[in-house]
């Protein structure tokens, strides 16, 4: 199990991020065999987030599930992430929660990647990989900016 989570800068502070992943590692790690599941986030520019035609504060978080994850246990999960998210004293407004199975999600994402050259692609995925690393050491968050 992946968790991808996108957010516009200046929404959430690192504490918040850090509480949030923790909350959604520790409620979804009975559903990932024991393990903590891998957390992603990505930070967008601010007035590249947009809803009813204004900046938006939204958060997405995507649960990237096994494949046969039943309607259930993804319902159970996709709540516990909105109770999580009220909780922190959040609005629920502000949450978009998607239940992903992985079967729909990799290829769509692989198919994004081969939109580029290779050599954009190369430089991508380096230059990810490398503010993933940064980002986790000083922070403990894989954090990656689209810029």
């Amino acid at each position: 199990m992946r968790i991808n989570s996108m957010y516009p800068e200046g929404r959430l502070t690192l504490a918040q991020r850090q509480q949030l992943q923790q909350g959604l590692q520790s409620v979804l790690k009975p559903f990932n065999e024991g393990r903590k599941p891998m957390m992603l986030w990505c930070r967008l520019k601010a007035e590249q987030a947009f809803r009813a035609r204004e900046s938006s504060g939204l958060v997405s978080v995507s649960l990237i599930l096994p494949d046969g994850t039943s309607e259930k246990v993804r319902n159970t999960l996709l709540r516990a992430v909105n109770d999580l998210w009220l909780a922190m004293g959040q609005d629920d407004r502000d949450l978009m929660i998607a239940g992903l199975d992985s079967a729909t999600f990799n290829p769509v994402q692989r198919s994004l990647l081969m939109r580029l050259s290779p050599m954009a692609r190369l430089a991508f995925v380096l230059k990810t990989l490398g503010r993933l690393v940064t980002s986790r050491a000083r922070t403990g968050l894989a954090e990656y900016a689209l810029d």
